[in-house]
C-alpha cells in the first residue's frame, strides 16, 4: 500500500513537471517569434523586399537620354497635285540631348478625314539624331487622300517609363485632278491664236490672180536698176525704125 501511494504521488508530480516544461517551451518559441518579427533584422528583410521591386523596374527600363523630338513644319499642311506615285516627307528635329539610339515612326492614311482616325499603312525607324539635328521621314504613296507621320519619343521621355509619348506631323494631302473640258475651252479662248499654234485665216496670204509670183521690192532712192525691155517695147522700136530705113534706101 505504501509503495502504490508513493508511485501515484510520483506520477502526479511527473505530469506537473512535464506540463510546466511544455508551457515553458511554448512560451520560449512565442517570445522568439515575436522578437524576430519586431527586431531590426526582420524589418531589414521586409524593406529590402519592397525596395527590390522598385530597383527591378528601374533596371529593366532603358534610361532616358534627355532627347526630345518635334516635327518642324507641323502647322503647315502640304498639298501634292498628281495622279502618279509620289514620295511624301516630314522634317523632324531633336531639340534635346543627343539620341543614344533609334526611335519608331508610323504612317497613317484617311481618304477624306483626319489621318489620326484612319488606318496605319507603314512604319519605319527614326535614326539617332544629335542635339539640334534635323532628319527627314519619307514614304511613297500612290493614292489620293490625307496622310500623317506619327513618331514616338525615346523610352523614358520626361521620366515616364510606363508609356511612350507620341507626336504627329502636319497633314499631307495628295489629289489626282483630271483636266476639265470647260476650263480648257475657256483657256483656249483667252489665249492668242499663235499661242495655240493656229494661224488665223484672215492672216493667211492668198495668191492674187494676174500678179507674178516673184514680185521685186521697190528700190530705194539713190539707186538705179537695170531692166530688160519687154517684148511690146521691142516691137514698137522696130516699127519706128522701119520708115527711117526705107527713106534711106530711096535716097
Amino acid at each position: 500500500m505504501i509503495r502504490k501511494t508513493r508511485l501515484k504521488k510520483f506520477r502526479k508530480k511527473y505530469k506537473k513537471i512535464k506540463l510546466a516544461s511544455q508551457i515553458l517551451a511554448i512560451w520560449y518559441v512565442l517570445m522568439f517569434t515575436v522578437g524576430y518579427l519586431s527586431s531590426d533584422t526582420g524589418a531589414y528583410f521586409n524593406s529590402s523586399s519592397q525596395i527590390g521591386g522598385t530597383i527591378t523596374v528601374g533596371t529593366w527600363q532603358e534610361e532616358w537620354d534627355k532627347s526630345s523630338l518635334e516635327f518642324v513644319n507641323k502647322e503647315k499642311d502640304q498639298l501634292f497635285t498628281t495622279c502618279e506615285a509620289v514620295e511624301i516627307s516630314a522634317a523632324i528635329k531633336n531639340s534635346g540631348n543627343d539620341m543614344k539610339g533609334q526611335s519608331q515612326y508610323e504612317v497613317f492614311y484617311n481618304d477624306r478625314k483626319n489621318p489620326k482616325d484612319g488606318q496605319k499603312i507603314g512604319e519605319g525607324m527614326v535614326e539617332a539624331l544629335k542635339s539640334g539635328e534635323t532628319g527627314t521621314l519619307k514614304f511613297s504613296v500612290d493614292k489620293s487622300g490625307n496622310y500623317k507621320f506619327k513618331a514616338l519619343q525615346r523610352p523614358g521621355h520626361a521620366n515616364k517609363y510606363d508609356t511612350r509619348k507620341e507626336l504627329w506631323s502636319e497633314t499631307i494631302t495628295v489629289k489626282c485632278q483630271t483636266p476639265n473640258p470647260k476650263e480648257n475651252e475657256e483657256r483656249l479662248k483667252t489665249q492668242s491664236p499663235t499661242e495655240n499654234g493656229i494661224t488665223p485665216k484672215n492672216n493667211q496670204q492668198q495668191p492674187t490672180e494676174g500678179l507674178e509670183a516673184n514680185v521685186q521690192p521697190p528700190q530705194s532712192e539713190g539707186t538705179t536698176e537695170k531692166t530688160q525691155p519687154s517684148a511690146n517695147e521691142k516691137d514698137e522700136s522696130k516699127q519706128n525704125d522701119a520708115p527711117e530705113n526705107q527713106n534711106d534706101s530711096d535716097s
